[in-house]
């Protein structure tokens, strides 16, 4: 396959240069050089012509030599057997300008699986923000795209394609925790972090998913992480006795009162003191958003608290109903 391309000889700015390169054949790239006036460059310039893989991020170097000085004529040879990569190649054309190295072209090679009109999509990087919180999992699912159209499914099953994904702590730094990825379908993978492996990272990090095949690895897509939050300490389960008081008037509780009124279902009102004259402000004190309170049969998560007075927490609770029970009961307070 030959290919033509014509590149004017620019000092300032080099030409974007692209061409489509098929799988096992032979390919002859013939470039014309000219002068800006449109005159030909007749000068052996030396070129060389660089070609960079994408998914392996590796370099060929391919000689451009002069086949017609006078005419600024040279050809460069990409043999049959050049790796193929799906993803394509970044491309440089350097050559001697004056006596001067320089950079005459730069620009991409897109990859044909074989002779023909079809070309491969190419990958697109994304770049997707992620937001973790800590004491929580992380279980998500992503669906592969082979295009930035989301036109064509990346076929993980066609290809023979595995997929890895990693935190790391910035673009391009270390591995922090791989994801635990599993396929859902043929273009849907599912990622998931325990909350422990998210409590270990930290605010700011870097993720990344990755295609491996054959032909190397390539970045389907990235971004910057946030992870937010604070890590629960261990909490043992408390239980204490209080009296359980439904009822219409939203007062502050006595000693060892939990008040639970009829017309505001969505908060409790506590005492420090329960009912066994046991000071219970550390325990209280200790509670966080998502923590339970247990009274027989009805368990709440907590909402938000406050201490709204002296010597009592208004605990706000869902869901928003009170327990079946009423008077002197054991009360758990628990970390799930």
């Amino acid at each position: 396959m030959i290919v033509n391309r014509t590149l004017h000889i620019n000092p300032v700015e080099p030409e974007f240069l692209s061409f489509r390169l098929s799988s096992g054949i032979e390919t002859k790239i013939d470039f014309f050089f000219k002068k800006q006036n449109g005159a030909p460059h007749g000068e052996d310039l030396v070129a060389q012509l660089q070609l960079t893989s994408r998914s392996r991020d590796t370099t060929e170097y391919y000689s451009v030599p002069a086949t017609d000085v006078v005419n600024g004529r040279a050809r460069a040879t990409i043999p049959a057997g050049l790796n193929y990569d799906p993803n394509g190649w970044r491309l440089r054309l350097t050559g001697t300008v004056d006596t001067e190295p320089r950079v005459l072209a730069y620009g991409v090679v897109t990859a044909v699986a074989g002779a023909g009109p079809q070309v491969e999509p190419q990958d697109v990087i994304d770049v997707i923000p992620l937001s973790f919180q800590r004491d929580e999992e992380v279980n998500l699912n992503v669906t592969l795209w082979a295009d930035a159209s989301k036109s064509a499914v990346y076929d993980l099953t066609a290809k023979g394609t595995s997929i890895n994904a990693y935190v790391f702590g910035v673009q391009g730094g270390p591995v922090l925790v791989p994801f635990t990825t599993t396929a859902i379908s043929s273009n849907v993978v599912n990622l998931y972090l325990t909350p422990a492996q998210v409590n270990n990272l930290p605010d700011d990090c870097w993720w990344s998913l990755v295609a491996s095949t054959g032909a190397g690895t390539t970045t389907l897509c990235e971004g910057p992480v946030t992870v937010s939050g604070v890590v629960k300490p261990p909490f043992t389960d408390v239980i204490a006795n209080y009296n359980y008081v439904k009822q219409d008037m939203l007062v502050a509780p006595l000693t060892g009162e939990v008040i639970h009124a009829n017309y505001a279902l969505d908060v409790i009102r506590m005492h420090i003191f329960d009912a066994d004259g046991t000071d219970r402000s550390a325990t209280i004190a200790d509670l966080m958003i998502g923590d339970l309170i247990l009274i027989e049969l009805t368990t709440w998560s907590i909402v938000s608290l406050e201490r709204a007075g002296p010597d009592w927490w208004a605990i706000y609770i869902s869901p928003a109903l009170q327990a079946a029970v009423t008077g002197l009961q054991p009360v758990t307070f628990r970390r799930p």
